[in-house]
């Protein structure tokens, strides 16, 4: 069954004050994280966040894991900046349900001016990123952010993203041990946190499908392409990745594929890659669980 969760949980904090549930055993409610066990490991997360202050001016980053049962765990590098959002009554946000797909979203396509200038006034926080993954039991959300004239964040984010993508694989590795304890002091979270209506200010999947269907009409190069839409993705695959798609979700090996194809074993292996790549899959069986429904799968062109 699919579930949303909020985009930014610092950000969305801001709304709510939430009562304990007195049938869980360890629950911590929104206004007692600044004593809790995430407070504390706070201090790990801003030392294990070194380098990208120092390399890049990254002044902050936190990580939520948002789970089906409406609990999340967070570890943040900053809990000053957690306290005080808490506790703002100017604040305003919910999360509209375009901002949580799998993908990449700068601060000021969605967090509203009003928010990145108080950041910004007392945190020195203003050009920011967040990445959200969707997993089968949850889904994380990783922020950065950086000072208002950091404008090397910008480049970082649009052209060498894969920085930080190496970065979440170094934190997930690092904290393991702290999201075993997290897991048994998750975070309640309120059921309403999701706006209705969508952000006007990202850029809409029916949009991207007429634009491809406007120019398809008229490049040749597009031709021998297979251009599909997957949930609320568009990929655009040659015909021989499309057909490695279908053999490899049917549950044929490499081998068997490239048997049916024709084509070497490391063709096959190359194929793979790109499926990797272009669906940000960092696995085979994450790519077949992209693609578990074929009638998710949408031809465009």
């Amino acid at each position: 069954m699919r579930y949303t969760v909020p985009i930014n949980l610092l950000y969305l904090l801001t709304l709510i004050r939430l009562p304990i549930h007195r049938n869980r055993k360890v629950a911590i409610a929104i206004d007692q994280l600044g004593n809790s066990f995430y407070s504390r490991a706070s201090h790990d997360v801003s030392d294990l966040c070194a380098p990208l202050l120092k390399r890049f001016g990254i002044k902050y980053f936190d990580y939520t894991r948002f789970y089906q049962d409406n609990t999340c765990i967070s570890f943040f590098s900053n809990p000053a900046y957690l306290d005080y959002f808490l506790n703002s009554k100017n604040i305003e946000y919910k999360a509209p349900p375009s901002l949580l797909v799998k993908g990449k979203y700068l601060w000021s396509s969605y967090i509203g001016d009003g928010f990145l200038e108080k950041a910004s006034e007392y945190f020195d926080y203003f050009n920011g990123i967040t990445f959200i993954k969707p997993k089968t039991d949850y889904i994380e959300q990783y922020n950065f952010a950086g000072a208002h004239d950091n404008v090397q964040l910008l480049d970082l984010f649009t052209n060498h993203a894969e920085i930080l993508e190496i970065f979440v694989s170094y934190f997930q590795e690092q904290i393991s041990e702290l999201i075993k304890k997290a897991e048994r002091n998750k975070i309640l979270l309120p059921g309403n946190m999701i706006s209705a209506e969508k952000s006007s200010t990202l850029t809409k999947p029916e949009d991207i499908e007429l634009f491809l269907q406007d120019i398809s009409k008229h490049k040749k190069k597009l031709k021998n392409k297979k251009i599909v839409r997957l949930k609320d993705m568009i990929l655009t695959f040659t015909k021989r990745e499309f057909t490695c798609l279908q053999l490899l979700l049917q549950g044929l090996s490499n081998k068997e594929i490239a048997n049916r194809m024709n084509i070497s074993y490391r063709t096959v292996e190359d194929y793979i890659r790109i499926l990797f790549t272009k669906t940000k899959s960092n696995s085979r069986r994450e790519l077949i669980l992209e693609f578990s429904e074929m009638a998710n799968l949408e031809r465009i062109s």
